[in-house]
């Protein structure tokens, strides 16, 4: 009995133990893959505004080559600070997957549409179709760029999730096996302790001995 309580205390004391590192390490994983999503999130809101910004640059260059005024120009003026305001906040981040080609993408996007509108010419109807061929070509290229780096900063926040829950589910795991443990030990403690055999008193007299008859006085 004692060997069995002493093995039970042993195994609880491991799970204890094991449990302890494996806590550690997975509160560290969920830690970590906590800010790393965190992280992705922040840099996809910076794609999508940035995405948007671009969107609105074509719809505001467009404009000036339609009616060249001044209201159009300075729509393009406030379009071009932000976008570099979201450049260079997506350069501060952590680096993300093609960030390079991007940026070269963004950039040869925002020349282009530049140039067309910087173009003069006496034809309006030539700046348009200049126009519509540059943005074309350019809007081709950053849109399939745009969605290469956002397919691949969302498979890498559904992979911090996923580590993520692992972890959780890690933990609980020996939550569980600890509790069990424990159960196991006091189930082992409150059994019954076999009752010892009590030797079976004999006769000092051999039922063999003959009889003494007793002698009667008088």
């Amino acid at each position: 009995m004692r060997h069995r309580l002493l093995l039970g205390h042993i195994c609880i004391a491991l799970v204890i133990c094991i449990g302890a590192a494996t806590s550690v390490i997975a509160l560290r994983w969920t830690a970590n893959q906590s800010a790393r999503s965190q992280r992705i999130d922040e840099r996809l809101a910076v794609l999508d505004r940035l995405r948007t910004d671009l969107r609105e640059l074509s719809i505001a260059v467009r404009g000036h080559v339609l009616q060249s005024d001044v209201a159009h120009q300075q729509r393009v003026f406030d379009v071009l600070q932000r976008i570099a305001a979201e450049r260079e906040e997506l350069q501060a981040r952590t680096t993300i997957h093609d960030g390079g080609p991007l940026e070269a993408d963004i950039e040869d996007y925002v020349a282009a549409l530049l140039t067309v509108m910087a173009r003069e010419s006496s034809d309006p109807m030539a700046r348009i179709v200049h126009f519509e061929e540059e943005f074309t070509r350019v809007r081709a290229q950053l849109v399939g760029r745009f969605a290469t780096v956002l397919t691949t900063e969302r498979a890498q926040r559904e992979s911090a999730r996923r580590i993520q829950t692992l972890a959780v589910r890690a933990q609980w795991a020996v939550v569980v096996a600890s509790i069990l443990g424990i159960v196991l030990v006091v189930v082992m403690a409150r059994q019954p302790r076999p009752v010892a055999s009590q030797p079976v008193p004999t006769s000092t007299e051999s039922p063999t001995d003959p009889i003494e008859p007793t002698v009667l006085t008088s």
